[in-house]
């Protein structure tokens, strides 16, 4: 006979039960340690280190704030799959960051006040640098490799 009783079968089940979350715990817990400590030798281990390339200012006058200029990228030994190549162009007036964009490979870069509050470019003399990087992808890893950069002056309106 079947008893239908629900609390005479959680009596006979109730001392299982705790063995069962413990044991559910402790294998979560190895899951997650296991795909943390996978994800660290990722990092450790560069994914491509053989990237080479070079970076140029397209320019041949003067740079002056609200001018659009443009680079000439190359990069050599790239991997097929996910992986970007693109530009971060940042200005900075002393230790103060005023400009800030980063575009793909082509796209020229228009040198003004981005009107937002975490970059204020009042028009005056700003240094800037262009970086060029190779952002790739495996799994759940990602990395950002600095390929080249090339660094110039924005004089004022």
């Amino acid at each position: 006979m079947i008893d239908t009783n629900i609390e005479n079968n959680f009596r006979h089940i109730r001392p299982y039960l705790g063995i069962l979350l413990v044991g559910s715990m402790a294998l979560g817990f190895g899951f997650i340690v296991t795909s943390a400590a996978k994800q660290l030798a990722q990092a450790i281990e560069p994914i491509a280190s053989d990237i080479e390339g070079a970076l140029t200012l397209v320019s041949s006058e003067t740079v002056r704030y609200g001018d659009t200029v443009s680079y000439k990228a190359a990069v050599n030994n790239l991997t097929k799959g996910t992986s970007n190549i693109y530009i971060t162009t940042v200005c900075f007036q002393g230790e103060t960051m005023v400009f800030q964009k980063s575009v793909t490979q082509g796209i020229s870069v228009r040198l003004y006040d981005q009107m937002v509050s975490e970059y204020e470019w009042n028009g005056e003399d700003a240094s800037c640098t262009a970086a060029l990087l190779y952002r790739t992808s495996a799994s759940d890893i990602h990395q950002v490799i600095l390929v080249d950069s090339v660094s110039f002056d924005v004089l004022a309106r």
